[in-house]
């Protein structure tokens, strides 16, 4: 339901979907993120790079545990 949000056409929807699949952070959800990045609203390339960000830090974390 998030990815199809992210084909929604409003830049709220848009947005939120892309800050819940960050918060998420499932490593699926990196492509769709990534194409988010040449999204038409900024508000959404905003959150798509910051949701990246956090996947990222999350996993790198995760595998400095191990």
């Amino acid at each position: 339901p998030l990815r199809l949000a992210m084909k929604d056409g409003r830049a709220t929807v848009k947005r939120n979907a892309a800050w819940a699949l960050g918060e998420l952070g499932v490593p699926e959800a990196l492509e769709t993120l990534r194409v988010s990045l040449k999204d038409r609203f900024e508000s959404v390339r905003e959150m798509a790079a910051m949701s990246i960000c956090k996947l990222v830090e999350k996993h790198s974390s995760q595998n400095e545990k191990r």
